[in-house]
């Protein structure tokens, strides 16, 4: 059974070309996981870990990104559900 995470999020105040989303669990740092910025303000993390997944986004303004979104944590069970969402709030 594969698990996906979709991870939502409010658009940025600074028009921006895109966000890169970030992942990591408590034992490990973050990773990028877009290779070019998403244009719209969702992503589909098709291959979680079991246990806490971290995300953070942040906005992409003429090639520079921005600050770190709060974070988000994600609890991915073996025999939960094999899609689960969860939103990024702007606080």
């Amino acid at each position: 059974m594969s698990h996906k995470v979709t991870v939502r999020w409010s658009p940025s105040t600074d028009n921006p070309d895109g966000y890169n989303v970030y992942w990591k669990t408590p034992k490990t740092d973050y990773s990028k996981l877009t290779i070019i910025p998403v244009n719209g303000t969702s992503y589909i993390h098709g291959s979680p870990s079991f246990g806490d997944n971290i995300y953070s986004v942040r906005p992409v303004v003429n090639g520079v990104e921005g600050a770190d979104s709060s974070p988000l944590t994600i609890t991915v069970y073996p025999a939960a559900l094999t899609n689960v969402t969860g939103d990024i709030s702007n606080g």
